[in-house]
């Protein structure tokens, strides 16, 4: 009897529901007043999306949290206004590293004496401002450079230069390299001979033009302005 007893009340423990205990809510999203608290509790800044997270890592940010509700609590601290600032990341951290070397330099338009330089931005960019320095067979040509371009003049005809652009921020710098040939210089243009008899002078006929070697006499010219009487048919060609 003891034992039956014992069995009917297993088996209503075993029917009776096991009861968890209530889940804890997430933490609901807070309007932070600056940057400064919100990255004690998002020391990597946040987005809405992750796409953002390359273009913050490109930019030379720390990847930001992906959280759409703390983003959109707290979007009135985006700062859009600085160019290098992320799109779409809420108070970004800066990657505290140099950049990485400017890409896909380049020559174009290379002459005896000249050519251009162009190149891209660093894929990791680090702190700002990112500036460029140029250096010219191991001499500084120019520094501080904001833009991705530059005209090189006074070069040598037929010499090799060593090109070297310096991407360079408050962390450190990269350096990145290419070699260049400038063209041989070009044989000066002879200037034409005057034909003899040239000029202006005037010939009472084409067997006195032809004598002087000045045949055909072709528009415009001076010596065909003085002997337009020689072309009969009015073709712009006297004494063909």
């Amino acid at each position: 009897m003891k034992r039956i007893v014992s069995l009917v009340l297993v088996g209503l423990a075993l029917s009776i529901p096991l009861m968890s205990s209530p889940a804890q809510a997430a933490p609901k999203p807070k309007s932070y007043p600056n940057c400064a608290a919100m990255n004690k509790d998002f020391p990597k800044g946040v987005t809405y999306s992750r796409s953002r997270v390359a273009d913050a890592v490109k930019k030379g940010f720390v990847p930001p949290l992906v959280n759409d509700a703390v983003f959109d609590k707290n979007r009135r601290l985006y700062l859009p206004g600085a160019s290098d600032s992320p799109l779409g990341v809420v108070c970004p951290v800066v990657n505290p590293v140099a950049p990485s070397p400017a890409q896909a330099l380049v020559s174009s338009l290379v002459t005896d004496t000249s050519m251009q330089l162009y190149w891209f931005r660093p894929h990791t960019v680090g702190p700002v401002p990112l500036v460029y320095d140029l250096y010219v067979n191991g001499s500084k040509v120019t520094e501080g450079l904001a833009d991705t371009n530059y005209a090189l003049s006074g070069l040598i005809p037929a010499t090799a230069y060593v090109i070297q652009v310096i991407a360079r921020n408050p962390i450190g710098q990269s350096t990145s390299q290419i070699n260049v040939t400038t063209k041989a210089a070009s044989a000066a243009p002879v200037a034409p001979a005057a034909p003899a008899g040239g000029g202006g002078t005037r010939y009472a006929n084409c067997t006195d033009a032809r004598a002087a070697g000045v045949t055909p006499i072709r528009r415009p010219s001076a010596l065909y302005s003085a002997n337009t009487h020689l072309d009969r048919d009015g073709d712009g060609i006297a004494c063909e």
